[in-house]
């Protein structure tokens, strides 16, 4: 039996015509992990597609409210809050998400601190 190939019928049956219980049982769990863990991994990409989309329709609205506002800074914007979730996604691709939000948060307190203290 080749690992490439199709498995044939006679790999799990003896030449008594007794059926290899163990091989047959092998195989279905083989089968049904590599199913399982296909599934994972596409859900995990689902889940981090949505979330990009999202942050991308995010970003875009903060590059015309700036631009906008104030004309010159939202590429400059855009790219450090991109380079930030290319950060979190090599961190952890599942964890991308909470990781970027609590980068969201830390620099949003920064900011209204430095506001706070100053104005």
């Amino acid at each position: 039996m080749s690992s490439s190939g199709p498995v044939e019928p006679n790999a799990f049956v003896e030449q008594g015509g007794e059926i290899k219980i163990a091989k047959l049982v092998s195989t279905l769990l083989g089968a049904v992990w590599l199913t399982v863990a296909a599934g994972w991994i596409m859900v995990m990409q689902a889940v981090v597609t949505v979330h990009i989309r999202v942050l991308d329709a995010a970003a875009a609205m903060y590059v015309r409210v700036i631009e906008a506002a104030v004309g010159g800074g939202a590429e400059t914007i855009e790219a450090s809050w991109a380079s930030a979730f290319r950060a979190a996604v090599e961190t952890n691709r599942l964890l991308a998400p909470m990781i970027f939000s609590l980068e969201v948060i830390i620099v949003t307190a920064l900011l209204l601190y430095t506001r706070r203290r100053w104005f």
